[in-house]
């Protein structure tokens, strides 16, 4: 089966390092190669080059920045929620999130 849709979940809606560039770069090259792709973020603004890019839609949850709004020691989120989270985010997405999809220890 191929592959005609596409979820990215990401931080930010923007480039702030390395893994922001990857996501939001891949979003947009993913979408411009016909391919339907969400990106999903929590905390904007929108960069710009996501903008009026065919294929590509953006749903941002704006959420405030913990580590700019909290500081780093309290960011951490316990993961079931971050895993409902995603599941529900899916859901809202129309996309079926896959079966053994776990968040990462860390």
């Amino acid at each position: 089966m191929a592959v005609k849709n596409v979820v990215i979940l990401t931080d930010y809606a923007f480039i702030n390092g390395g893994a922001g560039k990857v996501a939001i770069d891949s979003a947009r090259e993913l979408a411009r190669s016909g391919l339907h792709v969400t990106l999903l973020c929590a905390v904007g603004p929108v960069a710009e080059s996501l903008r009026d890019v065919p294929n590509l839609r953006i749903v941002c949850l704006d959420q405030p920045d913990v580590l700019v709004d909290h500081g780093a020691s309290e960011a951490r989120v316990p993961e079931p929620l971050v895993e409902a989270a995603c599941f529900a985010t899916a859901m809202r997405c129309n996309v079926r999130p896959l079966a053994n999809a776990r968040i990462p220890s860390g």
